[in-house]
């Protein structure tokens, strides 16, 4: 009945704007498999709100972390001393020591 749906761009900001701003990651509401207006934004790629880095500096085959930063000030959380704080989403990606090989049967139907 109820989801939050979460949708991001490691590129660009996002086509769909919430609250009027755009941005690269968006957490919305979807009511009934039906994405609402309400939403939040968690994070944007500019203006220095996007960070890249590595999950072991010594490994770099292991994988990253992408950081979205910027997003709005957060109110009514279980962690008092996060109120008040821009909220952020960081992605961990870790890299497999092998590719799937469903993984380009996808990627191949996606092109």
């Amino acid at each position: 009945m109820f989801d939050i749906e979460y949708q991001f761009n490691f590129c660009d900001t996002l086509p769909k704007k919430c609250n009027g701003v755009e941005a690269s990651a968006i957490e919305f509401l979807d009511i009934y498999d039906t994405t609402t207006d309400t939403c939040e934004v968690l994070g944007q790629t500019h203006d220095d709100k996007m960070l890249y880095s590595l999950i072991d500096d010594k490994k770099a085959e292991k994988g990253l972390f992408v950081s979205f930063m910027g997003g709005e000030t957060c109110k009514g959380s279980l962690t008092p001393e996060l109120n008040g704080l821009p909220r952020k989403v960081v992605f961990r990606m870790e890299c497999a020591e092998t590719q799937d090989k469903e993984v380009s049967k996808w990627s191949d139907a996606l092109l």
